[in-house]
């Protein structure tokens, strides 16, 4: 129920909300509305990344094989936005090997323009699964664009 209200305030986008969330989400012990109250957080203005930031733990989260199928659909439509993908970019291009992976695929379904550089250097990443990804990225926006 609770990560249910926090995605309905992330879509509501109302920056009064803010402060009941990020108080709900610093006492939050599990992980599912955690995230929840994260995406929302992010959703209402948080967009920088820092070591305890809800942006973060949604990347983090990406390394998590049990909680990925919980963190990209929240950055999928999160990444819609300019300044919250350009926040997703250090990630995308210098992050874990499961960052770098599912975080081209973000870009290749919310991405513009500005997700093309970053993509190709996904492209050429030493790692052969990283870059097959930013390869497969890159022709999935390319055509979507």
């Amino acid at each position: 129920m609770r990560a249910a209200a926090a995605e309905g305030f992330a879509r509501l986008k109302n920056p009064a909300d803010q402060p009941v969330i990020q108080q709900a989400y610093e006492q939050e012990t599990k992980s599912s509305p955690r995230l929840s109250m994260a995406f929302a957080l992010v959703s209402l203005g948080q967009v920088e990344v820092s070591e305890l930031s809800p942006l973060q733990l949604l990347i983090n989260t990406l390394n998590s094989r049990a909680r990925q199928g919980e963190a990209e659909p929240f950055l999928v439509e999160l990444a819609r936005e300019p300044k919250i993908r350009a926040s997703l970019y250090p990630a995308l291009t210098g992050g874990t090997k499961d960052e770098k992976i599912y975080l081209a695929r973000i870009m290749a379904r919310s991405g513009d323009k500005d997700s093309l550089p970053p993509l190709e250097k996904v492209s050429q990443d030493t790692d052969a699964e990283v870059a097959q990804e930013g390869v497969r990225a890159l022709k999935n926006l390319r055509a979507r664009l």
